[in-house]
């Protein structure tokens, strides 16, 4: 799910930046909303339009490991 272009928009994103990672577009019920906000990284889980999770994270790629485990 999550590509390399998706893994280095992630790594690359500003303040109050946003990555779609997944869902019904490209055929998959899970989809991840990563938002750069100031110091830190909030990624939201939804399974279609259902939040399941919500956390926060300091780096890129600890975003991207959150991801991996998730998918």
């Amino acid at each position: 799910m999550l590509t390399p272009t998706a893994k280095a928009n992630i790594q690359h994103m500003g303040v109050w930046d946003q990555v779609t990672v997944g869902g019904y577009v490209i055929g998959e019920n899970i989809r991840f909303e990563v938002n750069g906000i100031d110091t830190e990284f909030t990624v939201k889980m939804f399974d279609r339009l259902v939040l399941l999770e919500e956390e926060s994270f300091q780096t890129a790629d600890k975003v991207i490991k959150y991801i991996h485990e998730n998918e």
